[in-house]
Formats: C-alpha cells, sequence, structure tokens
C-alpha cells in the first residue's frame, strides 16, 4: 500500500492553487495537498498538533500580511519541525531571496512556472525529490 504524502500549499493566488490542484489531479503520485492562504493560517496548522501534518510544504514568499521566510524561520527553528522539507515555490527570482531562503534552511527553491505545463513539471519534480530527499515512514 503506498504511503500518502501529505502537501501543505502556502499560497494566496486563488489561480496558483488550482493550477497546483489540477498538476497533482493529473499526477499518478499519492498526494493529499492542503492549501492555506496566510502565514498565520500555515504556522496554526503546523503547530497545532493535529493529526494532520505535512511532510512537504510548498512556500509562497509573497503572502498577505507577512513573507514566507516567516513561516520558514518558524518551521527551521523548532527542533520539533526542523526536518520537515520546505521547497519556496515564489515567482521572484530575486538573488537576495534565493540566497535567505537557503540561509533560512530552506530545501528546495523553484520559480513559479507561468504555465500548466510548467507545474505538470514541478509536480514531477517533486515525486522525485520526495523519492531521493524526503524519508517518510511506510504506511502500517
Amino acid at each position: 500500500m503506498k504511503r500518502i504524502v501529505r502537501i501543505l500549499q502556502v499560497e494566496d493566488s486563488p489561480e496558483d492553487r488550482m493550477m497546483m490542484t489540477e498538476a497533482l489531479g493529473e499526477s499518478s503520485a499519492s498526494i493529499e495537498l492542503h492549501s492555506v492562504a496566510t502565514t498565520r493560517e500555515a504556522t496554526a496548522l503546523i503547530s497545532s498538533g493535529s493529526q494532520w501534518q505535512p511532510d512537504l510544504v510548498l512556500l509562497d514568499l509573497s503572502l498577505p500580511g507577512d513573507t514566507g521566510f516567516g513561516v520558514l524561520q518558524f518551521i527551521k527553528c523548532r527542533e520539533n519541525l526542523r526536518s520537515l522539507a520546505v521547497i519556496i515555490f515564489s515567482s521572484s527570482k530575486a538573488e537576495k531571496d534565493i540566497q535567505k531562503a537557503y540561509d533560512l534552511q530552506a530545501n528546495c527553491y523553484i520559480p513559479k512556472p507561468a504555465d500548466f505545463d510548467g507545474y505538470l513539471a514541478l509536480v514531477a519534480s517533486l515525486k522525485d525529490f520526495l523519492t531521493r530527499w524526503v524519508q517518510l515512514p511506510s504506511a502500517k
């Protein structure tokens, strides 16, 4: 039995959330996507201790009220969350943003694709990332 990989998408753009959902639907991966639009929702969910906890966070940098850097720092500064894989998924291609993401221990920085084919390619690379880098316990 395949284990379902839980992905938390922190994205305020409804169009980007919809494209990611559709791209995941086209994929054969066993993925459960949960989307939130704000940093507050993201940190509340991650720190809630609820049964639904992500294996991976897809994090936009440009969010209402704060930047994704706050969520990244929140995750990587906590012992119990530090190993959570975080991929920055942002339209920013600024070198300072890329460097800051890696300084704050992001696992990967991926510029947002502008089209649906780009989202399909992203999902394919996410499956590769999960297979190679994210250690998931097997289903019992």
